[in-house]
C-alpha cells in the first residue's frame, strides 16, 4: 500500500491525480497515480535541484526517449513524461506486488526455482534494456517488483541520465554502492557489464538475505545452481564477466551452440542448472500454482529471447552492448564440443581464430563523435588481426585529438565484432566498447556509446574504392 501524501506533495500532474507515495530516493520521488480512465500509474517526480540542471535536463530526454522502446513484457513501460514542464517527471505503469527488498524481509531468502526463475527474469529485462542502448546502473532490490507474472525491472535507464559528479548535491553518484560495480564506483567506464555485476549482487542478496560485499566468499551459501554463475558475475575485471546472452543460456538449459559461453570462468565439467521444474517468481503470500504458471512465463519469454539473441546480426547493435544480438558467438562451445562423437575430426589447415575473416586487414574512415555539448569529426585507423576472445586482436589511432589504443575482442560473430578499446597514448576517452558490424565487401560501420556520448562512422579496407 502507498504512503500517504505528505504537506507540498503534488495533488495532481498534468491529467494524472496523485493518490499516495511509493518510494523516495536520490533522484526524485515516485507517486501512485491515476489517469483519467481509472489506470494506476506511476509517476516519478524528479529533485528540483536535478531538474534545473541544463545538462541534466539533456541527458534526461535522450534517456526517456530511448527508454520508452524497451520491450514493456519484463519492465515498466513508459507511458508519458514532462520534459519541459516544472516539474519533470515521467510516468510508467504501475506493477503492483512487492519489491524484492519487501519480499526477503518479509518471508526470508529465496531458494530453489524461486530464485531460478528470479535470476532468469532480470536477466532477460537487462537484455531488453541493453538492446536499445541503456545500462540500468542502479539494479537493485527495491528496483525489482515480483508481479504476478514474474519479475518487473523498474527505473531502468534513468540512473545513466546524468554523470556521477552532477547527480547530487554532495557530489556524490545515485546508486547503491553496495550493488554497483567496482568501476562505476571509481569513475571507470559504463559498460552491460556492470549490470551483470550488479545482478550477481542482486541474485546474491536475494538467496541469502545479506548485502553483498563484494567478493564471491559472500556466496558460499548461495543456492548451487546459480552460485557459479554469480560468482563469475561477481569478477571484479569487466572483461571476466559472463554476458547477459551467456547468463540466459545456463540459467534455461539453452543448447550451448544458440547462446556459446564467451566469457572464460565456468569450469568444462559444469552444467547448466537444471530449471525444469519452471522456476518461479518468488513472490510472497502467493499461492504456489499462480507462482509456477508466472514462472513458466518468464522462462518461456527468457528462451524465445535468447533464440533471438543468437540470430545473425541483420543491422548495426548499440555499440557498447557486449550483450546485443551481435555478441553471439559462432563457433562451439567447450561443452558442445565435449558432446561430439570420440572419432578423430579432419585436419583443417585453416588458423582458428574467433575474428571472422572478413573483418581481418587494416581500416579507416571518418567518425562523428555527438558528446553533450558539441559535435566532433575525426579520422581513425584500425588494424584487426585474427585473434581469440579476451586478447589483443588489433590497434587504433585517431585524429583531433591524436590517439593510440589496443583493441581486445569481447565477443564475435560472423557479422559484427565487439572490442574493447584501451587508449595507451594521448587524451581520448580511456576505455570504451565498440562495435564493428560488417556491412559490405571491404566496408563496416563503427559505433561506441561512452559516458560522455557516442560515435559512429564508416570504415572501409585499405586500398578499396
Amino acid at each position: 500500500m502507498p504512503d500517504r501524501l505528505q504537506p507540498g506533495d503534488p495533488l495532481e500532474l498534468g491529467s494524472y491525480r496523485l493518490l499516495g507515495r511509493l518510494g523516495q530516493g536520490g533522484m526524485g520521488t515516485v507517486y501512485l497515480g491515476q489517469d483519467h480512465t481509472g489506470r494506476q500509474v506511476a509517476v516519478k517526480v524528479i529533485n528540483p535541484a536535478l531538474a534545473r540542471n541544463p545538462h541534466f535536463h539533456q541527458r534526461f530526454r535522450r534517456e526517456v526517449d530511448a527508454a520508452r522502446k524497451v520491450r514493456p513484457f519484463c519492465t515498466a513501460p513508459v507511458i508519458d513524461a514532462s520534459l519541459d514542464g516544472d516539474p519533470l517527471y515521467i510516468v510508467t505503469e504501475y506493477i503492483p506486488g512487492p519489491t524484492l527488498d519487501e519480499a526477503v524481509s518479509n518471508a526470508g531468502p529465496l531458494q530453489g526455482s524461486d530464485l531460478a526463475g528470479l535470476a532468469v527474469g532480470v536477466a532477460t529485462a537487462l537484455a531488453a534494456i541493453h538492446d536499445i542502448g541503456i545500462v540500468h546502473r542502479d539494479l537493485k532490490p527495491s528496483n525489482i517488483v515480483l508481479s504476478g507474472v514474474g519479475p518487473r525491472v523498474i527505473d531502468f535507464g534513468i540512473a545513466k541520465a546524468s554523470s556521477q559528479s552532477e547527480l547530487t548535491q554532495s557530489g556524490q553518484p545515485i546508486g547503491t554502492p553496495a550493488y554497483r560495480a567496482p568501476e562505476l564506483l571509481t569513475g571507470g567506464a559504463v559498460t552491460p557489464a556492470s549490470d551483470v555485476y550488479s545482478w550477481g549482487c542482486l541474485i546474491a542478496y536475494a538467496g541469502t538475505g545479506r548485502e553483498p560485499d563484494h567478493s564471491t566468499s559472500s556466496v558460499r551459501d548461495l543456492d548451487p545452481e546459480v552460485r557459479p554463475l554469480v560468482e563469475q558475475a561477481l569478477s571484479p575485471a569487466p572483461e571476466d564477466r559472463p554476458s547477459v546472452p551467456e547468463l540466459l543460456t545456463h540459467l534455461t538449459g539453452r543448447a550451448a551452440d544458440s547462446v556459446p559461453l564467451l566469457t572464460p570462468g565456468l569450469p568444462p565439467h559444469q552444467t547448466p542448472p537444471d530449471i525444469s521444474e519452471a522456476p518461479a517468481s518468488g513472490r510472497p503470500r502467493t499461492s504456489r500454482p499462480l507462482v509456477r504458471a508466472a514462472a513458466l512465463g518468464a522462462i518461456a519469454i527468457s528462451i524465445a529471447l535468447v533464440a533471438w539473441i543468437a540470430l545473425p546480426a541483420t543491422q548495426s547493435d548499440e555499440p557498447h552492448s557486449r550483450q546485443s544480438p551481435s555478441a553471439a558467438k559462432a563457433t562451439p562451445s567447450i561443452s558442445q564440443q565435449q558432446s561430439q562423437p570420440t572419432s578423430a575430426p579432419p585436419i583443417d589447415p585453416t588458423p582458428k581464430t574467433d575474428v571472422a575473416p572478413n573483418f581481418i586487414g587494416q581500416w579507416s574512415g571518418v567518425i562523428t563523435d555527438y558528446d553533450d555539448d558539441e559535435t566532433v569529426t575525426f579520422s581513425a585507423a584500425l588494424t584487426i588481426n585474427s585473434g581469440y576472445l579476451a586478447g589483443k586482436v588489433g590497434e587504433s589511432d585517431y585524429s583531433t585529438p591524436t590517439c593510440h589504443g589496443n583493441l581486445r575482442l569481447v565477443s564475435a560473430t560472423a557479422s559484427s565484432i565487439v572490442v574493447r578499446e584501451q587508449i595507451t597514448r594521448g587524451n581520448c576517452t580511456k576505455e570504451v566498447l565498440i562495435t564493428l558490424t560488417y556491412k559490405a565487401p571491404h566496408v563496416l560501420t563503427y559505433q561506441y556509446h561512452s559516458a560522455h556520448g557516442r560515435g559512429v562512422g564508416t570504415l572501409r579496407a585499405s586500398g578499396a574504392s
